[in-house]
């Protein structure tokens, strides 16, 4: 249950980005990747359980801009318990050239 202390962000990805360069520059390890593939099998939807610090953001960051690239437009609407982890997550789009509005 989500209470009033629940935020979201969306999230869009600039049209000019090279995402060839990003995701190079950004790899993932294989059990990332293997989560990746797992999520387009599954017509895009993930419950991402994965262990503290092994890279859920990163992940699902991957899943995002590879999606953008094979479609025309992709809006993300993310929603978290707290405002710490929507900075987390805007701190970490930064990262790959993305953009976040409250």
């Amino acid at each position: 249950m989500y209470s009033s202390d629940t935020f979201g962000r969306i999230f869009w990805i600039d049209e000019d980005l090279e995402f060839n360069d990003i995701l190079k520059e950004n790899p993932l390890w294989l059990f990332q990747e293997r989560a990746v593939e797992a999520w387009k099998k599954n017509k895009q939807i993930w419950l991402l359980e994965m262990a503290t610090g092994t890279g859920k953001t990163y992940t699902a960051i991957h899943a995002l801009i590879q999606t953008q690239r094979e479609n025309d437009s992709l809006l993300t609407i993310l929603v978290c318990h707290s405002k710490d982890l929507c900075k987390q997550w805007a701190k970490e789009f930064k990262k790959f050239g993305l953009e976040a509005e409250r």
